[in-house]
């Protein structure tokens, strides 16, 4: 069978189900446990605390399916928290890997999305390193062999699966495959550091066979090098961009090792890993963007242009896009703000305009990553295509002051006086200095510069392909 290489993506966007929309009234219930310990509470309220995963707000895959016109104006895949059965909100703790949960209206739901994602490639959370203590393989004695008898991080309720043993790493590539046949493109794979790098590339193996042409794309919050070598995953959350980029953000003396860690990420990873890659600045496990910069909007944009800039896919966390905030879980699992009118509409279109960007330009769909040596605290970098024209220099200045700089640009065909034009900030512009670039930034600035050999006498940089 011939397999072709994973599908790359603009951006994939984030949901997790019980908080994104009901999608049709829920009734008021009294809010008291039922017989599995979950609590319906309204959609909107407060996430419970501490955090038990108990607590229900009635969003479902109808909820998800009404709102994908939302959702395709910002990504091209959409990735869903666990949807199998389990009784928790976030099912995490599968009770069930066959049955679609109730809460989130069961087979009917899932059709219901897969009717209205069409053109919209459907990513499923795969956890695969431990089941809920409801599971059969964890209550039924027979399948005593397929534990480890141990909970996963010490939650008893978590027990961990023993993926030493042949008949359950058997049993969980099944569960694979059905995931895949039910409408996935591709798969997230829970903890995929627990995983091993030999499973995940089972994994990413047995997706393939079955169909599935988004791949396997890994959790894995370290260096995640070791996860994407042949035989092993398509791709990673990358949140070793997020934690660089974090650095940054709490001490400027750190902006010079952040750029390194780029650079290593960067330069360590066969590129079409990297560019299958979720870069992340948020998820359920985070707090929100917002939090993370101490509600300073232009730090934010700084943020959400270099991960848009740097190779992967951006991976957009709901509500990000509007500018919701929210701390460490269970805060950052808070319901969807659909009322318009408390949204962020500037941070809207900024994160429109970034989208629109990925989908058109080549250095940032396929171009190479290129180190530039950048004084501190700047943080730059260029990708490139075999073009000059296609050339991206993304040069942001996280600290609190001007800074004016001149950066080198190894990169063959910017010749002196080349025009550069700032994409983020219209009228912005620069001229290549003998292949350096010499830039003013105010604090939290970024620019997206790009060459422009459009000269109104008709000369031109690049005569031929040949001296390009």
């Amino acid at each position: 069978m011939t397999t072709h290489p994973p599908r790359r993506y603009a951006a994939v966007y984030q949901v997790f189900v019980d908080r994104y929309d009901p999608g049709r009234p829920v009734p008021a219930r009294p809010e008291r446990a039922d017989e599995e310990g979950t609590v319906r509470r309204r959609f909107g309220a407060a996430p419970d605390q501490p955090p038990r995963g108990r607590d229900l707000q009635g969003g479902t895959l109808f909820g998800v399916a009404r709102r994908v016109p939302h959702i395709r104006a910002l990504a091209d895949a959409l990735y869903l928290t666990p949807i199998t059965r389990a009784p928790s909100n976030h099912k995490y703790d599968a009770s069930d890997f066959e049955a679609i949960d109730e809460h989130f209206g069961g087979e009917p739901g899932l059709a219901a999305l897969r009717d209205a994602t069409t053109g919209l490639d459907l990513f499923f959370d795969a956890v695969l390193n431990h089941v809920g203590e409801r599971h059969p393989w964890a209550r039924d004695p027979a399948f005593r062999a397929y534990l480890r008898g141990t909970g996963w991080r010490g939650h008893g309720t978590l027990p961990e699966l023993a993926l030493d043993h042949p008949p359950a790493r058997a049993a969980l590539l099944a569960v694979v495959e059905r995931l895949i046949k039910s409408g996935a493109a591709g798969l997230r794979l829970d903890c995929a550091n627990d995983l091993g790098s030999a499973f995940c590339g089972e994994v990413a193996a047995a997706i393939a066979r079955a169909g599935g042409q988004g791949g396997a794309i890994g959790e894995v919050m370290s260096w995640p090098a070791p996860f994407l070598d042949d035989g092993g995953l398509d791709g990673v959350m990358n949140y070793w961009l997020r934690a660089a980029l974090r650095s940054c953000a709490l001490d400027e003396a750190q902006v010079p090792v952040a750029q390194r860690a780029l650079d290593r990420l960067a330069t360590s990873i066969p590129l079409p890993r990297l560019l299958r890659s979720w870069t992340v600045l948020s998820s359920h496990d985070t707090p929100r963007l917002s939090d993370q910069v101490g509600f300073d909007e232009p730090r934010a944009w700084l943020w959400l242009a270099l991960q848009f800039a740097f190779p992967g896919t951006p991976l957009l966390y709901y509500g990000e896009e509007i500018g919701m905030t929210g701390g460490t879980d269970p805060a950052c699992r808070g319901a969807m703000e659909w009322d318009e009118a408390k949204w962020d509409r500037t941070r809207l279109a900024f994160v429109h305009k970034l989208v629109g960007l990925r989908r058109t330009l080549p250095a940032l769909t396929d171009g190479r990553y290129v180190p530039i040596d950048a004084p501190g605290p700047l943080l730059a970098f260029a990708r490139a295509t075999a073009h000059p024209a296609d050339t991206l220099v993304c040069v942001a200045n996280p600290s609190k002051r001007t800074v004016v700089a001149e950066l080198p640009l190894p990169l063959p065909g910017i010749y002196d006086a080349l025009p550069f034009f700032d994409l983020l900030s219209p009228g912005g512009t620069a001229v290549c200095d003998a292949g350096w670039l010499r830039l003013t930034l105010a604090p939290n600035d970024v620019r997206w510069l790009m060459p422009h050999d459009d000269d109104p006498n008709g000369y031109r940089f690049w005569k031929s392909a040949s001296l390009c």
